[in-house]
């Protein structure tokens, strides 16, 4: 079998319109109450090639996995004393390119659904 190069050389070339087409196709495998000949002839696809894009898949989501378990689950923030002692400043938190202004007297129960929206959207955006 012969491995296409990318354009810069390095390993195999890896077609993103291709992989949607087979992670697209092996999600209506699952879906599918039929063995893998039958859902193979029903598409028009070899067996063979089936088969290698499901293990081209399986290892291409592994590493993604085993990279995203390499990062650290926390973020530390450092607080700092506000620059005027007034009791209306507002509370800063700084999280890399993120800044939360928080002033005094503001809902308590929000707080803890945007801190959980952005945390779940830093997850979200280190997977990407």
């Amino acid at each position: 079998m012969k491995h296409l190069t990318s354009p810069a050389g390095r390993g195999p070339h890896h077609d993103p319109d291709k992989e949607i087409f087979w992670r697209e196709t092996l999600l209506a495998f699952g879906a599918a109450d039929q063995t893998v000949r039958q859902f193979c002839k029903a598409r028009g696809l070899t067996e063979p090639c089936f088969y290698a894009w499901r293990r081209t898949i399986a290892e291409r989501d592994q590493k993604a996995s085993s990279a995203r378990s390499s990062r650290p689950a926390f973020v530390e923030l450092c607080a700092q004393k506000p620059t005027s002692p007034t009791s209306d400043a507002p509370l800063e938190i700084v999280a890399g390119q993120r800044r939360i202004l928080i002033r005094p007297g503001c809902d308590r129960e929000l707080l803890r659904e945007v801190f959980a929206a952005l945390t779940s959207a830093s997850s979200v955006a280190l997977e990407a």
